[in-house]
């Protein structure tokens, strides 16, 4: 069981401190939602998590060593960072694009094996994009690219997941087959770290939100009480209707709140 933890994250940029005394533990498998208002600092902690930022104070721990003592391969090896936003720097296939998350894996000037064939094939096949896998990944459009994306991350099988909004630019129907596909990923043992702006999304997937603002955690508990909590409004500064209808919490924004 992959053990992620940090105490104590302090993340200065520029004059603005956007990490402040983080806390946190994820050592369990599930599915850990990171919800919060622009500038809350979910980015910032999810990239302080993966070792790409570094704290002015405090420590990040991979099953108890030192992030910051691991070479980027067995970082790679680890865990999966999806980012919010990615650029390709040359052409490739989708299904090349794909292959990349088995580099960490592979010797130096070795090819893929059967092995990393079939976790790439599997990963096409979990993001609906077998169609696709001979298709230039600069003609995809934003939501099929967002998808390549996260099946890279997949295929390198790592034990732990960490995805900045990786539904952002998808449709509806996509956006609730990722999160699907999160949720199967929980289930089979994976621990999975999410930034979602959906919060309909985050109570209904997730087994645990994190509730962030100014660089704090604000609450830290089930999903479900989270959503329940009275500092979610207070924190977004909106008002929150609930259907009565819904099977499981549904979060509409409603109006304005009075904010903090």
């Amino acid at each position: 069981m992959t053990s992620l933890s940090a105490r104590d994250l302090r993340l200065v940029l520029g004059n603005r401190a956007v990490l402040d005394g983080i806390t946190l533990a994820v050592d369990q498998p599930g599915l850990v939602g990171i919800v919060g208002p622009n500038g809350a600092g979910k980015t910032s902690l999810l990239r302080t998590l993966t070792g790409l930022a570094k704290p002015v104070s405090g420590r990040v721990e991979l099953d108890g060593v030192p992030i910051a003592s691991l070479s980027p391969r067995d970082r790679a090896r680890r865990i999966g960072y999806l980012p919010q936003t990615a650029n390709l720097h040359w052409p490739l296939t989708v299904g090349r694009l794909v292959a990349l998350g088995r580099l960490p894996h592979l010797a130096p000037w070795a090819g893929p094996g059967a092995g990393d064939r079939d976790a790439i094939d599997r990963a096409l096949k979990a993001a609906d994009l077998s169609a696709l896998v001979d298709r230039s990944a600069n003609s995809l459009s934003g939501g099929e690219l967002a998808r390549a994306l996260l099946a890279r991350v997949i295929a390198g099988e790592p034990d732990l997941i960490l995805a900045d909004e990786p539904v952002a630019s998808l449709d509806p129907l996509h956006q609730l087959r990722v999160m699907d596909l999160f949720r199967t990923l929980a289930e089979a043992g994976r621990t999975i770290v999410i930034v979602l702006h959906d919060l309909t999304l985050a109570v209904r997937f997730c087994d645990r939100l994190v509730l962030l603002d100014k660089g704090r955690i604000v609450a830290d508990d089930a999903a479900e009480s989270v959503a329940q909590n009275p500092a979610l409004e207070t924190t977004y500064g909106v008002q929150f209707a609930r259907p009565v209808w819904a099977d499981a919490d549904l979060l509409v924004p409603w109006r304005p709140g009075l904010g903090p």
